[in-house]
């Protein structure tokens, strides 16, 4: 029996850039295309997706899964919109655990898988890549940001995996960030989608929902939906009128 697996790691070069925001948008995007996906938390030192999705009760945790041999189903969270997560651990108490192992529980779960990095380039992040099929990069259009995502994009290709694409992160289309042709003239990859600052995304955040959800037309949205089809091969038409439906929304 052919596996469904596909283990998308979601990495960054440092913090902040959008990552996790990342994960839980493209997630989202997919469960609209009807295309089974979960989350995997992969940041063990500094797990924050379970927060950021405002989930309190976190019985069991990837850690636990990794360290004590339980069932990988039993860590398995489901978000009040429909989103699929494992997540790390909060504690301050967690240990650090070896994920050697991870890609044979990931196995399991036949699907579309999302690793939601920790930044850097630690031995743990090198770890994380040997369990991926291809990895994307998100950065931010600003120098010092993309030069960090220089530093994963090389750790990528020193263990052999493919790097799909940049995403570039909080566009503003101004005189004072990089173009996506510098981008890629640095990074030598692809930039694959370009998603907007968006207040709409702060919004969303702020009620622990995926902008994809809580603002289906605003600009973020549409270009998360934009990627997503492209990541499973399909066509994305927006939806008509979008101008008229970002007015209704504003006042939904």
């Amino acid at each position: 029996m052919q596996t469904l697996l596909r283990v998308i790691g979601v990495a960054s070069g440092k913090g902040g850039v959008g990552k996790t925001t990342t994960c839980i948008n493209l997630s989202a995007a997919l469960q609209s295309f009807d295309e089974p996906n979960i989350i995997v938390d992969a940041n063990m030192n500094n797990a924050n997706l379970s927060v950021q999705l405002g989930l309190q009760y976190i019985p069991v945790t990837l850690h636990d899964v990794l360290s004590r041999e339980i069932d990988v189903f039993q860590a398995i969270r489901i978000h009040p919109s429909g989103l699929r997560i494992i997540p790390g651990s909060i504690s301050l108490q967690s240990i650090e655990v070896d994920t050697s192992n991870l890609r044979t529980m990931l196995e399991q779960l036949d699907q579309i898988v999302f690793l939601d990095f920790p930044p850097g380039s630690s031995k743990n992040v090198y770890r994380l890549m040997k369990a991926c099929d291809e990895l994307i990069i998100v950065t931010n259009p600003e120098m010092t940001a993309v030069t960090d995502a220089l530093k994963t994009i090389e750790q990528a290709k020193d263990v052999k995996k493919v790097v799909s694409g940049v995403i570039l992160n909080r566009v503003k289309n101004d005189d004072y960030e990089l173009s996506t042709t510098e981008v890629e003239a640095m990074c030598e990859i692809p930039v694959i989608a370009k998603i907007p600052e968006d207040n709409n995304i702060r919004k969303a955040n702020f009620h622990n929902l995926p902008v994809v959800f809580y603002s289906p037309y605003s600009r973020a949205s549409i270009e998360y939906l934009r990627l997503a089809a492209t990541l499973i091969g399909k066509r994305f038409v927006p939806p008509k009128f979008l101008t008229l439906r970002r007015v209704f929304e504003v006042f939904r």
